[in-house]
């Protein structure tokens, strides 16, 4: 079996098996300004990215030290300067930050610790989902 499946089949065992990881906080931790720095970024740059493992591991992290921290989802999406091709991957982006949110929902972070935003990047080779601390 290669490593992506059993780091994914892995990933499903913890996640279903660990209660919710935060508290019932809503408003955010003050975080430190002027960090532009994204906590975490995922390249959809193959059919499957298996970001699911990595994504649980990095939120944990950001969330033991800062308990009440929100998080910013960025949608990127790469431009060419052709219509064409700028519209599919603004679609694909926006399907992959989606992904991304419910997965973050799944891991029990709520709809009120989480928003989602799109932008465009010329230096963006592929659509790519960026998370913020805020």
């Amino acid at each position: 079996m290669p490593m992506k499946k059993i780091l994914f089949a892995l990933f499903l065992i913890v996640s279903v098996s660990y209660f919710p990881l935060i508290s019932n906080a809503n408003q955010p931790d003050e975080m430190p300004t002027g960090v532009e720095k994204p906590l975490m970024v995922i390249r959809f740059n193959q059919p499957n990215v298996y970001y699911q493992l990595p994504l649980y591991r990095a939120i944990k992290k950001a969330l033991s030290i800062y308990p009440n921290a929100f998080f910013q989802v960025v949608s990127v999406v790469p431009t060419t300067g052709n219509y064409k091709s700028d519209h599919d991957s603004a679609q694909a982006s926006s399907g992959y930050a989606t992904q991304v949110t419910n997965v973050l929902s799944e891991m029990g972070l709520p709809p009120t610790r989480m928003r989602l935003n799109y932008t465009s990047d010329s230096a963006a080779s592929y659509p790519e989902v960026r998370i913020f601390i805020r």
